[in-house]
């Protein structure tokens, strides 16, 4: 079995594109239809697949999380929904939230700190990761990817062996950092949602400390077949979890990262569809 546990479905039949986002974004999200990423599963043998619609802005989030139901619902037994709440209106968010798990049901929480403006350490957004630890929900954050000089303190200190799989700068290179998504935020996440239900989109935090000694999970979204390999050997296998986040990245490319890597059958398993599984079934 395969699982994208990272992609989104926008319904364009409700012209969801145009409300949601600016119009210079209208063309990279124009492939997300439902249409083309159920075709696109088809030809990968993407057997599910998890969808949301980031709340660009507080008052979109229960058209947002309205539109992923209604999405789902097209197709249950292959799409996976996950609500989005914006941080900036705290009391409307966790409603929110309440809302779309008991009476949509949604199955997780997606964050994202840059597009929604407010930081991964913002007391807001770290007060509605508590909601979501009350409810055992499953949280996806966008994380900045690692950055070689930010975060790369294995070569300083020496505290994890690399062993056969040598990370290189290109490997862990940025692709747009902002302070709003640092991993060094994460151990404010960590400390509210100590869990491998809080997943770090693009493997960011995986060369930080703190992060690096918790026990969330991190998503394969854009990192390099080498930066996989090496998180599979260095923070676990079970710790590792395969997405896509289309149309950002290819799907078949993504897919065919994890393919390529140096695991054992088992270990691709847990990869591609044990490890999320895991975290949805508990």
């Amino acid at each position: 079995m395969i699982i994208d546990a990272h992609n989104s479905i926008i319904p364009w039949d409700e012209k969801a594109c145009q409300i949601l986002f600016p119009k210079k974004f209208l063309n990279l999200f124009y492939p997300c239809s439902h249409e083309n990423i159920l075709r696109e599963m088809d030809e990968l043998n993407i057997d599910r697949l998890i969808t949301w619609i980031v709340a660009t802005r507080p008052e979109l989030s229960t058209l947002c999380n309205d539109w992923t139901a209604r999405i789902r619902d097209r197709n249950p037994d292959r799409l996976i929904g996950f609500c989005s709440v914006h941080p900036a209106q705290l009391e409307e968010a966790l409603k929110e939230v309440e809302r779309a798990v008991s009476d949509l049901g949604l199955s997780g929480l997606k964050l994202h700190p840059q597009v929604q403006g407010i930081s991964m350490a913002d007391p807001k957004l770290l007060a509605i990761v508590q909601e979501a630890k009350r409810l055992s929900l499953p949280v996806v954050l966008h994380v900045d990817p690692p950055s070689w000089e930010g975060d790369q303190f294995l070569e300083k200190e020496r505290s994890i062996e690399q062993g056969p799989v040598q990370l290189i700068p290109e490997d862990v290179m940025d692709t747009g950092e902002s302070d709003l998504s640092n991993p060094r935020h994460l151990k404010e996440v960590i400390s509210v949602y100590p869990s491998n239900k809080v997943m770090a989109a693009h493997m960011g935090g995986c060369l930080v400390r703190e992060v690096i000694e918790s026990k969330i999970s991190f998503q394969t979204t854009g990192a390099s077949k080498r930066t996989i390999e090496w998180a599979c050997k260095n923070l676990g296998v079970q710790r590792v979890i395969f997405g896509t986040d289309f149309p950002f990245f290819k799907m078949g490319e993504e897919l065919e990262k994890v393919r390529a890597a140096a695991l054992s059958t088992e270990e691709r398993e847990k990869v591609l569809s044990g490890n999320i599984l895991s975290i949805l079934e508990n």
